[in-house]
């Protein structure tokens, strides 16, 4: 028997294909007890099958299994500019007085 070997140039490294979306902004999303890929992409965008484009967006934080994610991940979704809603903060100095702690503080 003859034994074939693939080229070098037909094997494929395993990664994700990076994906955009035109004008569009990054959102965080922290993950939940019980979620899942699927169940994001049908809560964040109304189609389970957007999963593959949120593994690929967060591809170096969930690895190579996209069915193990684990709760209070951040990751990164993509939303239209114009969905996305801008955060709205005031920044100030503020002196911590004596006997105070950072949760009477908060």
């Amino acid at each position: 028997k003859e034994i074939k070997t693939i080229p070098e140039k037909a094997v494929v490294e395993k990664k994700a294909t990076p994906v955009s979306m035109p004008d569009s902004v990054n959102v965080i999303y922290m993950t939940r007890p019980g979620d899942y890929l699927t169940k994001i992409a049908l809560n964040e965008y109304g189609r389970a099958s957007v999963w593959r484009m949120i593994w690929n967006w967060n591809y170096e934080k969930i690895g190579d299994n996209p069915d193990i994610i684990y709760p209070y991940q951040e990751y990164d979704l993509k939303k239209p500019r114009e969905v996305a809603k801008p955060v709205k903060y005031d920044l100030y100095d503020y002196t911590v007085a004596q006997g105070e702690t950072l949760w009477s503080i908060a």
